[in-house]
């Protein structure tokens, strides 16, 4: 989260901020809580797999990883002394997908598996949004989740914390 005011231009974005580093580890009886098909999205995700999409005039190839979305909301908004637009702002985010391309980076390694999604690069509008909820969002209990948009069937993998 970006600690200085939001430039109009993205190429100004980048400097002091705050990182939310959250670690997962699955559980040994995974295969027993979710569905295969999850399963199956969630490696899809890690190796960085494709698939071929029809879309309306030709199919093209896409990345899982390019299908990334984020959930959010704040769980306690009524206690942050927020105006009526700032209100009204959250709730018409809040738990919605939104696609976290290009501003997300996927690293690899024996034993692990992190995404890295950068909000120095998210859109001015709401660079500006968190900036003016500032102070009070650090006592705001957020929701936050991850979903895989699949497009082949009408689930969605999701990871909430």
């Amino acid at each position: 989260m970006p600690a200085y005011a939001p430039s109009l231009f993205l190429g100004e974005s980048d400097g002091e901020g705050v990182s939310l580093v959250l670690h997962f580890k699955l559980s040994e009886d995974i295969d027993e809580q979710i569905s295969s098909e999850c399963i199956d999205s969630i490696k899809k995700l890690v190796e960085n797999e494709s698939e071929k999409l029809k879309g309306f005039s030709k199919e093209s190839v896409v990345s899982y990883r390019e299908r990334l979305k984020i959930l959010s909301g704040v769980v306690n908004s009524e206690g942050l002394q927020l105006s009526s637009a700032e209100k009204r702002l959250l709730n018409a985010y809040k738990d919605k997908p939104v696609l976290s391309r290009p501003q997300h980076e996927f690293f690899k390694g024996t034993d692990y598996f992190e995404i890295d999604i950068d909000v120095h690069r998210f859109s001015y509008v709401s660079r500006k949004a968190l900036e003016s909820l500032g102070d009070r969002l650090r006592f705001g209990i957020l929701d936050l989740g991850l979903t895989i948009q699949v497009v082949y069937s009408s689930f969605e993998a999701k990871f909430m914390h």
